[in-house]
């Protein structure tokens, strides 16, 4: 269950804010959902790193990333410090992981000679190609 900390009842938040416009999509007449209030809450909550600040353009990947940690955080309780959530496990899975989280094996293979690395294990909630 979702709760604000003791006087954060006003701080804009991303989970607040994702949950506004996902009501506004289910029900709302608008063709055009507003995203300001989640503009907002990232701006507040990344302030201190200088991302997702209002008027500035930032990657939409790392948008979503960043709020997919964010809901991770929310779960298991260290939301307030966004960097320290990483290394905790949540069970059952959260929304985040439940919805996004995938494990890869990553095997590169050199075009010369075609010998392989050793398989790279890793659990993301995006697979990033390049063109």
């Amino acid at each position: 269950r979702h709760r604000h900390a003791a006087g954060e009842d006003e701080k804009p938040c991303i989970f607040c804010s994702l949950r506004a416009v996902f009501l506004q999509y289910g029900f709302a007449d608008d063709k055009i959902i507003p995203p300001d209030m989640l503009r907002k809450a990232l701006d507040v909550a990344f302030k201190d790193e200088a991302r997702f600040q209002l008027g500035e353009m930032d990657d939409a990947e790392e948008c979503l990333v960043a709020i997919l940690r964010y809901l991770h955080g929310e779960q298991v309780g260290v939301s307030d410090k966004l960097s320290d959530y990483e290394d905790v496990a949540c069970s059952p899975p959260c929304i985040a992981h439940a919805a996004f989280s995938m494990q890869m094996c990553d095997i590169r293979e050199c075009e010369r000679c075609h010998a392989t690395s050793d398989p790279i294990a890793e659990i993301s909630f995006v697979y990033r190609t390049y063109a």
